[in-house]
């Protein structure tokens, strides 16, 4: 029986055990969250520059359709 004991003794703890007691407050943040948030803003400030040129090329056609 000792040796069963020892053996438990011996192994490592579970990852997911330590994963579970770390708070953000004291670790920042996680790479994957700056990275999508990154890619996020990326995205978004793309399509709302395309949505601003879209509508300066609209304003202007239709300027130009009146004159």
């Amino acid at each position: 029986m000792p040796a069963a004991a020892s053996s438990a003794a011996q192994r490592p703890p579970d990852p997911l055990h330590y994963r579970k007691k770390c708070n953000k407050e004291e670790h920042g943040p996680n790479l994957v969250e700056l990275i999508s948030d990154a890619v996020w803003e990326g995205v978004s400030g793309f399509v709302y520059g395309l949505v601003e040129i879209i509508n300066i090329a609209v304003e202007s056609n239709d300027k130009l359709l009146k004159s």
